[in-house]
């Protein structure tokens, strides 16, 4: 079972992008808050929608790279949000890996190939971006506990239970990175 992050999930963590680049003091980053079409991350990561595209188009059983390279590609290309497309598909994949055992290493290379998955001229093959998520991304002993805990003790998907959220809060605030941990509103009571 891959588990996958909720469109919920997807749409907080650009929230989240969105909030600490609007605090930059750089003139030469601007983030414009809204969607292009909404609709986009919840096909992106519908599971019928995943199931389809690896049984009549890839056809091969998904694997946790193979899903992720997926939602990676179909989120850069996409384009669903107005702004911070690249960098919200670049931390799903790094959440989607972690969640399912690995440990992924986001390289320097990173902003020139989310670029060349969004620039919709270059068609890059799938198995291009599951070699290159493959390449930057090792199993770890301390994700595959969090997939056996997230897998076996709470429901994912259930992003309106409040001791869900806290669990997951505690289970990954300590591997989000640095820009996404700062700045964190606490919850209201």
């Amino acid at each position: 079972m891959i588990i996958l992050p909720s469109p919920e999930f997807v749409k907080m963590l650009h929230d989240s992008l969105i909030e600490y680049y609007s605090s930059s003091k750089d003139p030469d980053i601007i983030m414009a808050r809204g969607y292009n079409y909404e609709g986009a991350i919840d096909n992106t990561l519908n599971e019928d929608q995943i199931d389809y595209f690896f049984k009549q188009r890839v056809k091969k059983e998904p694997t946790t790279h193979l899903v992720t390279a997926y939602i990676f590609q179909s989120m850069c290309a996409g384009q669903g949000f107005n702004d911070g497309n690249k960098r919200t598909a670049l931390l799903v994949a790094f959440y989607t890996l972690c969640w399912n055992g690995y440990k992924f290493i986001i390289p320097d290379e990173a902003v020139d190939f989310t670029s060349q998955l969004a620039d919709a001229r270059v068609d890059t093959d799938f198995f291009k971006v599951v070699d290159w998520l493959k390449r930057h991304s090792r199993l770890s002993l301390v994700n595959l506990i969090r997939h056996l805990l997230i897998r076996f003790f709470i429901d994912v998907q259930d992003t309106t239970s409040t001791s869900a959220q806290y669990f997951l809060d505690m289970l990954f605030l300590p591997s989000m990175p640095p820009y996404l941990r700062f700045g964190r509103k606490e919850k209201s009571s």
